[in-house]
């Protein structure tokens, strides 16, 4: 099913979670602070911890406190799933599968993305994570990059 954009956070998570999927609120820096992040810390006390998670991304700063949204949702019985969630420039293709969660005892299955989906809304807490944060010099470049990508107006395609 696809989402429209614009919807306020708790319809688009619920129509993500009413769809099968596994809704997921990703971290990004800037996001979560003042407004947003009240938005995020509502939506703790109206999902149960099964039927969401928080994720954590690759791009994050290495050796910066990890976001208090985290350990608060982790509290509550939340996952933070980790992911690489790289940025849309050239190079970033190379971070893919860098960062991100075991889910341990695997077994092969003939309904993998069902498999996926139980085993996520299963999760009890967050599961071991593997790879490693952005350094502070490439964390800076891509948010310049980003800032500057989100106020260059998009280029007019001719028909």
């Amino acid at each position: 099913e696809i989402v429209p954009d614009g919807l306020a956070m708790r319809p688009t998570l619920e129509r993500v979670a009413a769809s099968g999927a596994f809704p997921v609120i990703p971290w990004g820096f800037g996001k979560w602070w003042l407004r947003r992040g009240e938005l995020v810390r509502r939506q703790l006390t109206l999902f149960a911890p099964q039927s969401l998670a928080l994720g954590d991304n690759g791009g994050r700063l290495a050796n910066a406190p990890r976001p208090t949204l985290f350990q608060r949702a982790e509290q509550q019985g939340f996952a933070v799933l980790p992911g690489t969630d790289p940025f849309p420039f050239p190079g970033q293709e190379a971070r893919v599968g860098s960062y991100g969660f075991v889910l341990e005892n695997w077994h092969r299955s003939d309904q993998p993305v069902e498999e996926l989906l139980q085993r996520l809304r299963a999760l009890s807490g967050t599961p071991r994570c593997f790879g490693r944060l952005t350094n502070p010099l490439r964390f800076a470049i891509s948010q310049v990059r980003m800032q500057v990508r989100m106020r260059t107006p998009a280029k007019q395609i001719a028909p």
